[in-house]
């Protein structure tokens, strides 16, 4: 097979006469190579993912945010407010208002454990409510079935969207998951309930209440998903997520609705107006629809900002670590290339003579630069989807491969092309 009048059976014979002939260094220059690869192939994946992972984080930093606590126990008894629907109504009133106002974003993230059955699933005990604490709750026994409390967290319709949430497979919530009519509930679960629950699995528990309620799986979220709660981060792989219902069936769900909506009420209000007077603001809505009292609490955002630049601090010199590794790689290549071109001025004079070109012996010299280069890629590529899976890292890193290639090849082409027949024949091998 010949290309630009060249031999390549011929050319690829000498590659590989030239590697077994310099095995040691061709092993060591791939084996750099590999390192070179696989480092840069964590560095960008984690660049990627930082970005991803750290962008809605500072996003949500730079807004101001506040968090609602209620006088229930120093003001109104929570008696008196669970058995008044009078009450229920005027804190209704109250949640619904703050939820309806432009000027800022009311989002509830309440964490409230569910019961649920264990019949045909087995549920690890990871995803036991207080797990990590050391002190997760002891099952109980219901109807003769065994129950445990499970970690659970309910969100308002706006959380998703805040914190930059998407669902992995199935669907989010929907406009109708959010109103309570009856003993079913959509949820969405975490990546790590994968292997115990499917898309449509319908499981039995209960949720503040003794009645029997039926939750159906609507989705899963990715793998480290996390939102926020009062400005601390929430991981959701071992959460069922639950939607902060907006409306109730009150009649039926009388327990629910009022607990429910006392827990939302103790929400996070989130502004970008740094005028606004937010305790104003609350203290105005409560007596306008004489409910309860709400002490409002600035969240310091100091801590996720220290987080978002620590982050970015580590990929920063991961980064710098792969160029200093890249560089040493290319000059490692180049000037063994640029000593193979000289130890071979014999060989390659006697070529000329024999009517060969210079093009000749430039592609045998690109021919050795690829097999060491993308020898190198392709081992590392293993590694990289096992460090890192599979992503835009493996295409960076391929492209990387690519220039590091040119880079060698142009200082053995102007090497080649000012060589002279008068030179080489004079040097031995």
């Amino acid at each position: 097979m010949k290309i630009l009048n060249i031999d390549l059976k011929i050319s690829i014979r000498e590659i590989a006469r030239d590697i077994k002939k310099n095995l040691f260094v061709s092993f060591v220059l791939i084996l750099q190579c590999i390192i070179c690869f696989t480092l840069l192939s964590i560095v960008v994946a984690n660049a990627y993912f930082a970005h991803l992972d750290t962008y809605p984080l500072k996003e949500v930093a730079e807004k101001d945010r506040y968090v609602l606590i209620d006088n229930v126990g120093t003001g109104m008894s929570l008696g008196e407010y669970e058995n008044s629907i009078m009450e229920y109504k005027k804190l209704y009133g109250f949640v619904n208002e703050l939820r309806s106002l432009e000027s800022i974003e009311f989002i509830n993230v309440v964490r409230q454990p569910i019961l649920v059955a264990i019949q045909s699933h087995n549920i690890p005990d990871k995803f036991m409510f207080q797990y990590e604490e050391g002190s997760p709750i002891s099952p109980e026994i219901i109807n003769g079935i065994k129950h445990i409390d499970v970690k659970s967290v309910q969100v308002s319709q706006n959380v998703f969207k805040e914190f930059g949430v998407e669902v992995d497979t199935g669907r989010g919530f929907s406009d109708t998951d959010y109103i309570l009519e009856d003993n079913k509930i959509s949820v969405i679960l975490g990546s790590e309930y994968k292997d115990i629950f499917s898309v449509g699995d319908i499981f039995e528990g209960h949720y503040l209440s003794d009645e029997a309620m039926y939750f159906e799986v609507a989705g899963f979220l990715p793998q480290d998903t996390y939102i926020l709660q009062n400005g601390n981060i929430l991981y959701l792989d071992r959460y069922v997520v639950l939607p902060a219902f907006k409306e109730y069936n009150y009649e039926k769900f009388q327990d629910i609705a009022q607990f429910a909506l006392l827990q939302q009420s103790n929400g996070v209000i989130v502004s970008n107006d740094p005028d606004l007077n937010v305790t104003k603001l609350v203290n105005s809505l409560s007596d306008k629809y004489g409910t309860l009292k709400f002490e409002v609490h600035a969240i310091d955002s100091t801590q996720l900002f220290n987080l978002v630049n620590i982050s970015r601090e580590v990929v920063k010199k991961l980064a710098i670590v792969s160029v200093i590794v890249t560089i040493f790689t290319v000059i490692g290549i180049t000037v063994t290339i640029l000593s193979r071109i000289r130890e071979n001025y014999y060989r390659y004079g006697v070529h000329l003579i024999c009517g060969a070109t210079s093009d000749y012996i430039f592609v045998e010299m690109v021919g050795l630069i690829l097999f060491i280069i993308f020898s190198a890629f392709f081992v590392s590529l293993p590694f990289s989807l096992i460090l890192t899976g599979l992503g835009i890292q493996q295409l960076i890193v391929f492209i990387v491969a690519l220039v590091i290639s040119a880079l060698v090849s142009l200082p053995a082409f102007i090497a080649i092309k000012n060589i002279k027949v008068s030179q080489l024949i004079r040097r031995k091998e």
